[in-house]
């Protein structure tokens, strides 16, 4: 006997799950960075043991990652920019180590 299921209700083929060395070289990211996305929190299905991976959803969650990241106040400090007072300190170190006064 046929199943007489609707259309909707069948699901809709999808790409195929990548493996991790597939990832990265569709990524162009080599595998310590992967490494590095999978402590973040990189979406994956589990098949058996083995962690798989779908395209469009780890493109999607790079995607909200870097616009998160590019808000403004997330960014790294940068290093304050040296005095004047500070230059001249440094010229003045570089002149006692030459054995200059």
């Amino acid at each position: 006997m046929k199943s007489c299921l609707p259309m909707s209700a069948t699901p809709a083929l999808s790409a195929p799950l990548l493996t991790p060395k597939a990832l990265c070289a569709q990524l162009s990211i080599c595998l310590r960075t992967y490494s590095r996305l999978v402590r973040a929190g990189m979406p994956h299905v589990f098949v058996l043991t083995a962690r798989r991976y779908d395209l469009a959803e780890v493109t999607a969650w790079l995607r909200t990652r870097t616009t998160a990241l590019a808000k403004p106040g997330l960014h790294r400090r940068r290093a304050p920019m040296p005095s004047p007072q500070d230059d001249q300190l440094v010229r003045h170190l570089k002149l006692l180590a030459r054995g200059q006064r």
